[in-house]
């Protein structure tokens, strides 16, 4: 049976040790602060890789020449434990097919799509961006189903950083005509 050893601690001990708590919270303050700043740093340089890799490229989603018109980079609500990317890549006018007989309505959007791209061209916003994908899903909801945007959502966590390939590439896939998802890497022009 083992003894049970009663410790007393002098107030000198007590003192003692609660300086040296102090200090080692006030160590632990300083990790988790660097450690903040770290990931914030990584968030960074993963956004900048993202927006050089997609800024003025073309892409080739399922046949069509397309280009991004829309990019949303943004961390969690809560904490910087993650990226959250919102991508939308849209078809070059140029690239629409031209074998399909077109009802009125869908050559007016075709031709206020065109328009639009010239705008966002001039003047690469948010809001030109935004115009493109609204006349884009109109164009699909009607007669033809004509799909000349792609989007991808996605949530990159830290989990993922320790991927070699993280600081290589955007991490931004669309889904092809097939539904397999692609990286944008692959269709670069």
């Amino acid at each position: 049976m083992e003894k049970k050893v009663n410790i007393v601690l002098s107030k000198g001990i007590c003192k003692q040790l609660a300086k040296d708590l102090l200090k080692e919270e006030a160590e632990v303050l300083k990790h988790e602060a660097a450690i903040k700043n770290i990931k914030k740093m990584i968030v960074e340089k993963k956004k900048e890789i993202i927006k050089d890799y997609t800024d003025f490229c073309q892409f080739n989603i399922n046949g069509m020449a397309s280009e991004l018109v829309y990019l949303k980079l943004y961390t969690g609500y809560c904490n910087d434990e993650f990226l959250f990317v919102e991508a939308y890549l849209a078809a070059l006018p140029g690239s629409i097919p031209e074998d399909i007989v077109m009802t009125h309505a869908e050559s007016r959007i075709i031709e206020k799509y065109k328009e639009a791209f010239n705008t966002y061209h001039e003047n690469r916003t948010e809001e030109n961006g935004r115009k493109i994908m609204e006349l884009a899903t109109s164009l699909y909801r009607l007669k033809h189903r004509i799909d000349l945007y792609w989007k991808s959502h996605k949530i990159i966590e830290f989990d993922e950083i320790a991927n070699t390939k993280f600081f290589d590439q955007t991490d931004i896939k669309i889904r092809d005509k097939y539904g397999y998802l692609v990286n944008i890497e692959d269709s670069k022009y």
